[in-house]
C-alpha cells in the first residue's frame, strides 16, 4: 500500500542551518498492517509521518501509493502504484483527505465550536450533504464513547474526551490509513491505555496503523504487527523484539 524508497527530507537547503531531518529511508507498509516507528524526541518521526501522510514533499526519494482510494482519484501504473513525490497540491490534498487519518501530539482540535462541529470540519471539502457529514460525526462520537458530549465546546471536554474527539476526526472521511503523532504523549496511563485499545479495535477493523511514539506503553504493546527504530532520520532497525 505505502512504498518510500531512499527518501531525504532536508529543511533550509542551501542555507548556513542546514538541516537533514531524514537521510535515505526505505519502507514498505503493506494495507491492515500495524507500525510503530519508535525514536527519540528529534530522531525524524513527525518528519517521516507528514511524508507518508502527503503533508510534506522529500527532498528526494520516492513515495508510492496504492489501493482502492487512489484508483479513484488519480492515474495508477500498471501495478496499481501511483508515486505521489512530484503531484501537483490539488491531488496531494484529496489523497490526504480520502486516504489518511491523523490524530496530532496536541489534537489541534478548533476550540469555540462543539466536540460534533470538529469531527465534521474535514468531511467539509469532500462534499458529503452536510446532513449525512452530522449524522456520521454523531455515530463516531458514539462508537468512542462520547456520544454524550457532542454539544459541548472542545475546551470543556476532558482530555480523554478531547482524545476521542480528535480520533472521531481522523476518522470522518473513513480513511484507509490513520496516522498517530506521539498519541499518549501528553495523558495519563489510563487514557493512554484507552488510546491503544480504540487502536486495537481499529486493527481489528481493517485500518492501516502508523503511530510513532517513544513511549514503551506503545512500542510495547501487541498492536504492533512490526515496530521499526528511526534515530537521527536514519532508519536503525526493523527488529520487532526491542
Amino acid at each position: 500500500m505505502i512504498e518510500l524508497i531512499d527518501v531525504t527530507k532536508t529543511f533550509n537547503r542551501g542555507a548556513a542551518n542546514e538541516y537533514r531531518a531524514v537521510r535515505g529511508i526505505t519502507l514498505e507498509l503493506a494495507a491492515g498492517e500495524s507500525l510503530i516507528i519508535k525514536g527519540p524526541s528529534g530522531s525524524g518521526k513527525t518528519t517521516l509521518l507528514s511524508m507518508i501522510g502527503c503533508m510534506n514533499r522529500p527532498t528526494s526519494g520516492r513515495i508510492r501509493l496504492t489501493g482502492e482510494t487512489i484508483a479513484g482519484l488519480v492515474d495508477t501504473d500498471a501495478s496499481g502504484f501511483v508515486e505521489v513525490t512530484s503531484l501537483p497540491e490539488r491531488f496531494l490534498t484529496a489523497i490526504r483527505r480520502r486516504m489518511f487519518g491523523f490524530v496530532f501530539q496536541q489534537f489541534n482540535l478548533i476550540r469555540g465550536i462543539t466536540a460534533l462541529e470538529n469531527v465534521m470540519q474535514p468531511a467539509y471539502p469532500v462534499g458529503i450533504p452536510r446532513r449525512q457529514i452530522q449524522h456520521d460525526a454523531a455515530e463516531l462520537l458514539a462508537s468512542l464513547g462520547v456520544g454524550h458530549r457532542q454539544t459541548a465546546l472542545v475546551e470543556h471536554l476532558s482530555g480523554g474526551e478531547q482524545q476521542r474527539v480528535a480520533i472521531a476526526r481522523a476518522l470522518i472521511n473513513k480513511p484507509s490509513v490513520l496516522i498517530a503523532d506521539e498519541p499518549t504523549a501528553h495523558l495519563d496511563t489510563v487514557l493512554s491505555r484507552e488510546f491503544m485499545e480504540i487502536a486495537a479495535q481499529l486493527k481489528k477493523m481493517g485500518t492501516t496503523l502508523i503511530i510513532a511514539s517513544h513511549d514503551p506503553l506503545v512500542y510495547e504493546s501487541d498492536l504492533a504487527d512490526r515496530t521499526i527504530v528511526v534515530r537521527d532520520g536514519v532508519l536503525v532497525t526493523t527488529d520487532t523484539e526491542l
